[in-house]
């Protein structure tokens, strides 16, 4: 039998209280201390999929992404099950897709508005419907939603 979430099928399972790190970039360095995972260093973290995501089997339930540090990688924190705060800084200019799939964070950012942007980044778009527009040029159209939200943009359901 499958285990019920894919948070397990990859990675050695280590336990909130224990200290563990590692690297998930070419200067970007992760640490899990007391239940919080701290992502640290300066520039991206490497992009993952939903079977190499780096913290897979790790029991925590705060991500703190520290200032320098510059993108969040696709599937960091995909279905980690028990993270319910991240913390992500200014320096922060990417979001990888299902960086944060699955986990009570984003279920919980869904329920206060189903289009989840985080510091202008649309972390989750599937509630996304209609076209998008650029006031100042009203025959720009889009059939999906982009991936970064801009505030001159506004949603256009005509």
């Amino acid at each position: 039998m499958l285990p019920q979430s894919p948070s397990f099928l990859c990675g050695p399972a280590v336990a909130a209280n224990a200290a563990a790190g590692g690297t998930c970039g070419e200067n970007v360095t992760w640490e899990l201390n007391n239940g919080v995972l701290t992502i640290s260093g300066e520039g991206a973290m490497e992009d993952y999929t939903s079977y190499t995501m780096p913290f897979a089997g790790l029991d925590f339930s705060k991500a703190v992404i520290s200032e320098g540090v510059t993108s969040d990688g696709n599937s960091a924190c995909y279905h980690c099950d028990r993270l319910t705060e991240v913390t992500i800084p200014e320096s922060v200019t990417s979001i990888g897709s299902l960086a944060f799939s699955g986990t009570p964070w984003l279920a919980a950012k869904k329920t206060e508005n189903p289009l989840v942007a985080v510091k202008g980044m649309l972390i989750d778009g599937t509630a996304c419907s209609g076209g998008r527009r650029n006031p100042e040029q009203r025959d720009m159209h889009h059939r999906k939603c982009v991936c970064i939200l801009h505030q001159n943009y506004e949603t256009d359901d005509s």
